[in-house]
């Protein structure tokens, strides 16, 4: 009862996260491998297996949130770097991203690996086109960065003088 059925409830959300993780980790396994389940299996069990693992999926914290949005962006720019995707899903991608950064700030630190897939999945086209086309995929990615954590960054701007309100 009471804040203990608050911290239970908590430790099975990050539970949750927890299998949303190992889950995005199994489908980034069957892209890199070129569909091999067991190879994904083993990438996603191993995972799973780590001490650390099983420490943060257990507690009721922000890391939990921030690995499962960063193992489904990870999965997402995987895809990106395999073939050219839809403006529309590179601003989902942002959204992702951004709700990522709003979990934990360091998820920022994901961009430059972002803008290298987008380059990646334009790699079979000329240099010219390759590089307008990165060029609007990142704005896309931006823009979906700037509508799901942008308010945040103001806010702590005006509040504190600093962005990341360090």
């Amino acid at each position: 009862a009471g804040w203990a059925a608050g911290w239970h409830l908590m430790r099975l959300l990050s539970a949750v996260l927890g299998a949303v993780t190992a889950y995005s980790l199994f489908q980034v396994g069957l892209l890199i491998s070129g569909g091999s389940v067991s190879a994904a299996l083993l990438g996603a069990g191993a995972l799973v297996l780590m001490p650390q693992f099983s420490l943060v999926h257990g507690a009721a914290t922000n890391d939990s949130l921030a690995l499962a949005l960063g193992s489904l962006l990870v999965a997402q720019v995987v895809l990106a770097a395999l073939a050219p995707r839809p403006r529309r899903r590179l601003v989902a991608l942002g959204l992702l991203w951004g709700l990522a950064a709003l979990a934990k700030v360091s998820m920022l630190a994901a961009g430059p690996g972002i803008a290298l897939a987008l380059w990646t999945g334009h790699r079979r086209t000329p240099l010219a086109t390759r590089a307008r086309a990165s060029a609007l995929d990142v704005l896309a990615v931006g823009l979906g960065l700037a509508v799901a954590c942008g308010w945040w960054f103001v806010r702590s701007m005006l509040l504190y003088g600093d962005p990341l309100a360090w």
